[in-house]
Parts: C-alpha cells; sequence; structure tokens
C-alpha cells in the first residue's frame, strides 16, 4: 500500500507542477520557491525593516560601539519578530500619531543636545570654582598706566569734565 502511495504523491507533485508552469508569468517549477519567499514581503514586513534600521542607525549614531552587535542577521531578525506585531495592531509609520512620529524623530538629537550642555554647564562650573580659588590680585595706583604722555587717567582734561 505504500508504494501506491508514493505513486499518487508523485502524481500529485507532477500535476502541481503543470498547473504552475501554466499559469501566465510563472517561473519554473525549480525556482518558485526562492521567487515567491522574495514576493511574500508584505507592507508590514517593509515598515518592520525600515524601523529597525531606524533605530539602530540612531543607537549607532550614540554609541558606535553597539556597530557589531546589530549585524544585518540581526537587524532582519529582530523585524521578522516586528512584522506580526504591526500586523496584529494595524500600526505603521504612516498611520502613527503625530506625536509618536515627533518623539521618535525629535528625541534622539534633543537628548543629545542635553547631554552635550549638560557637559558644558558642569565643566563652567569647574572653571568658575577653580577660578574661584585663586588669589584676588589688587590693582595699586602705582600700576595704572597714564592715559597720555604725563597724564594720569583720573584726570579732568576740560572744565566741563569736572563736577
Amino acid at each position: 500500500m505504500s508504494e501506491s502511495l508514493e505513486a499518487l504523491a508523485g502524481e500529485a507533485q507532477q500535476i502541481d507542477a503543470e498547473i504552475s508552469a501554466n499559469k501566465p508569468g510563472a517561473a519554473p517549477a525549480d525556482e518558485q520557491p526562492e521567487q515567491a519567499a522574495a514576493q511574500e514581503i508584505t507592507g508590514f514586513q517593509q515598515q518592520a525593516q525600515m524601523m529597525v534600521d531606524l533605530f539602530v542607525g540612531m543607537l549607532t549614531g550614540y554609541a558606535p560601539e553597539t556597530k557589531p552587535i546589530w549585524s544585518y542577521d540581526t537587524r532582519a531578525r529582530v523585524a521578522d519578530a516586528l512584522w506580526p506585531v504591526l500586523q496584529k495592531y494595524n500600526f505603521t509609520m504612516g498611520n502613527m500619531p503625530p506625536e509618536l512620529t515627533l518623539l521618535i524623530m525629535a528625541a534622539p538629537p534633543l537628548w543629545m543636545s542635553m547631554k552635550i550642555v549638560a557637559e558644558k554647564m558642569r565643566a563652567d562650573k569647574m572653571a568658575a570654582r577653580a577660578n574661584a580659588a585663586k588669589p584676588v590680585e589688587t590693582v595699586n595706583d602705582s600700576d595704572v598706566v597714564p592715559d597720555g604722555p604725563g597724564r594720569h587717567p583720573q584726570e579732568q582734561l576740560y572744565p566741563q569734565g569736572a563736577a
């Protein structure tokens, strides 16, 4: 009986091959699985890949040492895990609320700017503390350079200036 089942399975494969070969624009039977896999990419899969690429671009821009972690294979695995969730909730970049789009686009540069400003403020504070610790030098009148030949800076040149 197993021989008859094997023969029947062989006939079914032959019929399937003939049917698929008769479809307009169909590829030969040996190329179909690869081509079908390439054509199976949905909008959610593309959206997932774009989201992962965007995230990885922002992450590696902030921390370049993470670049080896996010290889092409890792990004593909994450996108493959993400797209069913996007499909389940019917979530795409196009139907995303504008507030979330703003958060995704503006948060990374704002975060980096805040870190730079915080570092600058810390450096300014340290410089001010260092300057406050230095002794203040006093200026004597004898150290003042005259404001011209033979004149002292406080001398009045005209009577209108005297009060």
